[in-house]
């Protein structure tokens, strides 16, 4: 039989071993904390504002797109997604990391894209691609983007 003081060790041991995970993964990682950031991001192309999707940003972050100048901070980067919102309606959108390096308040993440959108009251385009995004940790604890770009593919995704 176990003695009291030996038993009441084991359940605590037993108990830190079970329980630790969950709280650990209550907290998050800064690498599960980013991922979420981008999640989130992709969430807000599909049903959020232009306004939501420039507060993902830093107010100095930047947006890449090929074939035009960088889009510098928060205003420019609403400024340049309003009129598309008007014109065009994303279905579905999902970011998928394959590499986040976490760099003390920095992270940088290479992932692929995938995006089901369109002209409003047309057939949608299946698009994909990569990104690299640059994120900055906020003193909250948040991550913002520092500075996103994206490479599509030169060819539609067939569904």
């Amino acid at each position: 039989m176990m003695k009291r003081p030996l038993f009441f060790l084991v359940c605590l041991v037993w108990c830190s071993v079970m329980l630790f995970p969950v709280e650990a993964a209550r907290r998050g990682s800064p690498r599960e904390k980013v991922e979420a950031a981008m999640r989130e991001y992709a969430r807000l192309l599909k049903s959020g504002t232009p306004d939501e999707v420039a507060a993902m940003y830093v107010p100095d972050g930047q947006l890449l797109e090929p074939g035009m100048e960088a889009l510098k901070g928060r205003r420019a980067i609403r400024d340049f997604l309003e009129p598309l919102a008007k014109l065009f309606v994303v279905e579905a959108a999902a970011m998928d990391s394959d590499d986040v390096e976490i760099h003390g308040s920095t992270a940088i993440q290479w992932g692929r894209y995938t995006q089901t959108a369109g002209e409003k009251g047309k057939p949608p385009m299946h698009l994909f691609g990569r990104y690299v995004a640059v994120w900055r940790r906020q003193s909250n604890g948040d991550w913002k983007i520092a500075r996103l770009i994206v490479q599509p593919s030169p060819t539609e995704l067939k569904p």
